[in-house]
C-alpha cells in the first residue's frame, strides 16, 4: 500500500505540473512537444484515474461496514465506469493527437489539422525537450538539410528566384520541400539535368530536345525528341552518345541514378520514354552499362515505338469518331481538360463537365475524404492570354465552400500555374502574376 501511495503521489504531482504548464504556455510563445503532451494526458487521464480505483477497490474489499455482494457489486461497477472512460480517452488520444516529425537539427513540422480535417502544417524550433516555439523553414534551414544530407556546400541564390544553388555548379538550382512530413528535394535531378544539358552542347548535336517541366516549377527532365520511325537508328546513336559522355565525364554517377527521356508526338498524343543510366536499381531491369550498345538502345526505341503508334492509331480513330457525334470545344472547355490533365488525374478526382443556372462552366472533380470539389471558371485574365480557375473544397453546404487554389492556363502554350491564392484579395506567387498581367 505504501508503494502505491508514493506512485499515487508521483503521479500526481507530475500530472498538476502537466495540467499547469497546459494553462500557462498559450500565454507565452512556448507549447509542449506532441509526445510530452500525449504522455501528460496519459498520466493525467489514464495512470492517475487507474492508481486512484486500485486504492478504491481496495478499500472497498478490506472494509467490514459493506456486505461481500455489494462489495462484488461495487468493484464491478468502479471498473466499468473506468473502463468506459478511459476508453474515450484513449480514443480522443488517438484521433486528436498532432503528428510531429523531426526534420532537420533544429526544426520540428507538425500537422496541426484535427481529425478528418486537411493537412495543417506548422514549424517550430525545439526548446530544452520539452518544449517547442514558433519557426519557419528558412533557406539557412534548407542549406543545412542539403549540406548535411550531400555533404557538398551550398549557398543562396541572389540572381534568381531558385533560392538556392551548388556553390561549386552555381547553375545547378535546387529546390527544398516539405513532402509526408519530410524534408526533400530535387537536387540530383538539378545536376543531372546540367550534365545533359552541357554533353548535348559538347556533342554539338542538332537533334531537337526539350527540358520537361514538372507542375510546380521544379527542376524538369532533359528529353531528346524523335523524328518518326526512321529517325530511330540515329536518335539510339545520340542518346549511347551524351549518356557515355557524361558518365565518363564525371564520378558522380558512380552513386546516382539518372534519368535521360526521349518523346515523340505532340500535344496530348505527346509521349515520352524514360532511359535510366547510372547506379542502376534490379527495378529499372536493364543491364549495366547497357546503354553503350547502340543496337541495345535501338531495341528498346522500337518497342517503345510500336506501342506507342498503335496508341496514337487508336486514339486518332477515337478523335475522328468523336468529331463526328460531338460539337466543337469551346475555350474554357480545353482550358478545363489542360488543367485537368496537368493537376488533378494524377490524384484520382473525377471529370465530370457541368454548367450552373447561369450557364457559366464547371467541373465536378468528385468527392475525397468526405468533401466535394468543383473546379470553376472564372474569367480571362488582365492580359488577356490566360483562362483562370477557381477550386473549391465543400462539404455540401454552399455556405461553407472553402477556395483551395485558383489556377491559371495560358491558352497559346497550355501552360499551367497555381496562384496559391486562398482568398480573393490574396496577392499570387510570382510566376502567376507573371503569366496573368495581375
Amino acid at each position: 500500500m505504501k508503494v502505491l501511495k508514493r506512485m499515487i503521489l508521483i503521479v500526481a504531482c507530475s500530472s498538476l505540473m502537466y495540467i499547469v504548464l497546459s494553462a500557462v504556455l498559450p500565454y507565452t510563445k512556448l507549447s509542449l512537444r506532441t509526445w510530452v503532451d500525449v504522455m501528460g494526458k496519459i498520466m493525467t487521464e489514464l495512470i492517475l484515474p487507474f492508481l486512484i480505483l486500485v486504492i478504491i477497490i481496495l478499500w472497498i474489499q478490506q472494509t467490514d461496514k459493506i456486505h461481500l455482494m455489494l462489495k462484488g457489486i461495487l468493484t464491478i461497477a468502479v471498473m466499468a465506469v473506468y473502463g468506459v472512460g478511459a476508453f474515450c480517452v484513449v480514443f480522443a488520444i488517438l484521433f486528436g493527437v498532432q503528428e510531429e516529425q523531426r526534420i532537420s537539427q533544429n526544426l520540428l513540422v507538425t500537422n496541426e489539422a484535427i481529425f478528418l480535417q486537411e493537412s495543417r502544417f506548422a514549424y517550430y524550433r525545439p526548446v530544452a525537450l520539452f518544449f517547442k516555439t514558433p519557426a519557419e523553414l528558412t533557406t539557412e534551414v534548407k542549406i543545412s538539410y542539403l549540406e548535411d544530407k550531400y555533404g557538398r556546400e551550398f549557398m543562396e541564390d541572389t540572381l534568381s528566384d531558385a533560392e538556392i544553388c551548388d556553390k561549386e555548379f552555381p547553375d545547378v538550382k535546387v529546390c527544398v520541400y516539405l513532402e509526408s512530413m519530410k524534408l526533400k528535394d530535387d537536387y540530383i535531378n538539378g545536376r543531372v539535368l546540367r550534365y545533359l544539358t552541357k554533353g548535348y552542347q559538347s556533342l554539338e548535336m542538332e537533334r531537337d530536345f526539350e527540358i520537361t517541366k514538372v507542375y510546380d516549377d521544379r527542376n524538369g527532365f532533359f528529353a531528346l525528341r524523335l523524328d518518326g520511325e526512321e529517325d530511330i537508328a540515329a536518335l539510339a546513336e545520340d542518346i549511347s552518345r551524351l549518356i557515355c559522355l557524361v558518365v565518363d565525364e564525371t564520378d558522380f554517377f558512380a552513386e546516382q541514378r539518372g534519368i535521360l527521356y526521349f518523346l515523340c508526338g505532340e500535344g496530348d498524343n505527346q509521349t515520352k520514354k524514360a532511359l535510366p543510366f547510372g547506379k542502376l536499381s534490379k527495378g529499372d531491369g536493364l543491364p549495366d552499362n547497357y546503354y553503350r550498345d547502340v543496337d541495345q538502345i535501338e531495341k528498346i526505341i522500337r518497342e517503345w515505338y510500336g506501342i506507342h503508334t498503335k496508341k496514337l492509331y487508336q486514339s486518332d480513330n477515337q478523335q475522328r469518331k468523336d468529331a463526328d457525334t460531338k460539337p466543337q470545344k469551346s475555350d474554357v472547355e480545353e482550358a478545363a481538360e489542360v488543367l485537368y490533365a496537368a493537376v488533378f488525374a494524377e490524384e484520382g478526382y473525377s471529370y465530370k463537365l457541368c454548367f450552373n443556372a447561369k450557364g457559366n462552366l464547371y467541373i465536378d472533380l468528385g468527392t475525397k475524404e468526405g468533401y466535394q470539389y468543383l473546379l470553376v471558371y472564372d474569367r480571362i485574365s488582365k492580359n488577356g492570354s490566360c483562362k483562370l480557375f477557381v477550386l473549391y473544397r465543400s462539404s455540401g453546404d454552399s455556405s461553407n465552400d472553402v477556395i483551395v487554389d485558383m489556377y491559371a492556363v495560358e491558352a497559346e502554350t497550355k501552360k499551367v500555374i497555381a496562384s496559391g491564392k486562398k482568398r480573393w484579395g490574396d496577392v499570387g506567387t510570382k510566376g502567376y502574376r507573371e503569366l496573368t498581367g495581375e
